[in-house]
């Protein structure tokens, strides 16, 4: 095992070689053999799937992954309760090495916009989230609406987020209203799960209450608002994301909070119908601000080095003020990607830090 750059050419070209990894060192001197260790480090990447090579050297572990896993190998250690420093900012999409430069169509744009709309025939959706920062602040909406929007427009051609896309009335790039930007803490059940039943909905919805208030109660539950400052802004393949450092550590600590309080109810869930499995803590904190409902006409490598320009570089010119967020939120999502109101119908509970 070495740095990639030493590796000699005719071993980096056998099939026995694995390049591309990052590698994590265990904190401190550890006794010779302590498997204990190595086991509590390995159970939840194993949970997510991640395969790890791990070396015990010199009193201490190093634990290597495959480069595209390590944000998430941090998050999942810090999500079981272990401090993981150096960690990149956020997992990056990325086509190769490379921002993508190739965007695709996202089908729940039209029927978002159709339940939006109140058209005939459309059913609702059912999910269940707990955000943070909904809805926004006067001063963000504003900052969002003649900062940020205006630079990403700039971006693409005017045709792809002005004139309607064939047969709809809906451009090729969806920006989000100001009113619907969020930032996801946990999603309990996700609303492209089919749910049709309103008992099963009921059942959901009590549960997940009571799962959310009980993890509100944990020790480490935030006592103080949460401050978000920017940190940077990514195009993927479907949307276009901000992206946020939340400097008080209480968005992680309720993630762990709703995390700890799920595994201490999976008998309790299983009694009731409930699967847990349902829950989903993102690895990011961000909030998403376009989809695209069809492939925009512009070129992605041209986008892409726009986007660069006129938006990442200048992000915190845009936000230049940490963004106070008082409470969070467990909604009922019956319109896809939180485009709800926000009323008694679809805010579950409201969850004030400090209170």
């Amino acid at each position: 095992m070495c740095d990639q750059e030493a590796l000699p050419s005719n071993v980096g070209q056998s099939s026995y070689c694995k390049t591309d990894l990052g590698i994590f060192r265990v904190e401190g001197l550890l006794a010779f053999g302590l498997t204990e260790t190595l086991n509590k480090l390995t159970s939840p990447l194993t949970k997510t799937g991640i395969s790890i090579f791990a070396i015990s050297a010199c009193g201490t572990i190093y634990i290597s992954v495959e480069r595209q896993w390590i944000f998430d190998s941090g998050y999942a250690w810090i999500l079981a309760g272990h401090k993981v420093e150096g960690l990149p900012t956020s997992r990056i999409p990325v086509d190769g090495r490379s921002p993508v430069v190739t965007f695709e169509k996202d089908a729940m744009v039209q029927q978002m916009v159709d339940l939006i709309e109140n058209k005939e025939g459309v059913e609702e959706t059912f999910g269940l989230v707990v955000n943070a920062g909904w809805v926004p602040a006067e001063a963000t909406q504003s900052a969002y609406i003649n900062n940020l929007l205006p630079a990403v427009q700039e971006c693409f051609k005017k045709a792809d987020y002005t004139i309607p896309a064939p047969g709809g009335d809906i451009p090729k790039v969806y920006f989000y209203p100001s009113q619907y930007l969020h930032v996801t803490v946990a999603t309990l059940h996700a609303f492209t799960r089919p749910t049709p039943d309103l008992a099963t909905r009921a059942v959901l919805t009590k549960e997940w209450n009571d799962l959310v208030k009980a993890a509100s109660k944990h020790c480490n539950w935030p006592t103080e608002p949460l401050q978000l400052t920017v940190q940077s802004a990514q195009l993927g393949k479907r949307a276009g994301i901000l992206l946020w450092e939340e400097t008080t550590g209480g968005l992680d600590q309720m993630r762990i909070c709703i995390q700890a309080e799920t595994e201490a109810r999976h008998q309790r869930f299983a009694k009731a119908g409930v699967n847990a499995d349902t829950l989903s803590i993102p690895n990011i904190i961000h909030s998403t601000f376009l989809r695209f409902h069809e492939v925009p006409e512009s070129i992605g490598k041209e986008v892409q080095e726009l986007f660069q320009r006129h938006v990442k570089d200048k992000l915190t010119t845009f936000f230049p003020d940490p963004i106070s967020v008082p409470h969070a939120k467990l909604v009922c999502e019956r319109i896809p990607y939180m485009h709800i109101p926000d009323d008694k119908d679809h805010v579950i509970a409201t969850f004030q830090f400090g209170v």
